[in-house]
């Protein structure tokens, strides 16, 4: 039986490529089709400089794609390349809340919690950013590295996350475009 179908949209300097997938339950991934479309201008290095061009390029493989294989497409994943995409580190801690109450320090989902909603309240040094992704890259209780905190025994649990940053214009020039 098939699954959920996913459609994903790459432009690129010289061309628009879309592609349509569905995934099965056994989590295989049956490619169903793939268009590319000419792009003659409006992307540069990456950037998106004529959205009306990029756009219309979007259009037409969408279209193309839709009549070969007898679907509407109504949303897609797009990726972002370029170099007003950037990744930068940020390092915090909480003090563990001992929430068992018997002197263990045994960390829990609530400490981990604290310390994700902390990383989601970072502002940018940069209003011109936008945060894209944030993800865990290390745990450390009492200064010693672990790959699983919950559970574990300390006072202070401290992460570094991976930040995924972009141009807000730029961002916004490729959702203007689908």
């Amino acid at each position: 039986m098939k699954g959920k179908r996913i459609v994903a949209v790459d432009v690129g300097s010289t061309s628009v490529v879309m592609a349509i997938a569905s995934v099965e339950e056994d989590g295989y991934i049956n490619i169903e089709g793939v268009m590319s479309e000419p792009l003659t201008g409006g992307v540069y290095a990456g950037r998106i400089d004529n959205s009306d061009m990029v756009g219309k390029a979007i259009n037409r493989a969408k279209q193309r794609l839709e009549n070969q294989l007898n679907v509407r497409i109504t949303e897609a994943y797009a990726g972002m390349s370029g170099d007003y995409i950037r990744c930068g580190k940020v390092t915090d801690y909480v003090y563990v809340q001992d929430e068992l109450r018997n002197g263990s320090n045994q960390l829990t989902q609530h400490d981990l919690d604290e310390l994700d909603r902390r990383m989601n309240s970072v502002k940018l040094p940069d209003d011109r950013e936008t945060i894209m992704s944030i993800k865990p890259l290390t745990y450390k209780i009492d200064e010693r590295e672990v790959e699983v905190p919950v559970g574990a025994y300390g006072h202070v649990l401290t992460a570094t996350y991976n930040f995924i940053l972009c141009d807000k214009t730029m961002r916004d020039r490729l959702r203007l475009c689908l």
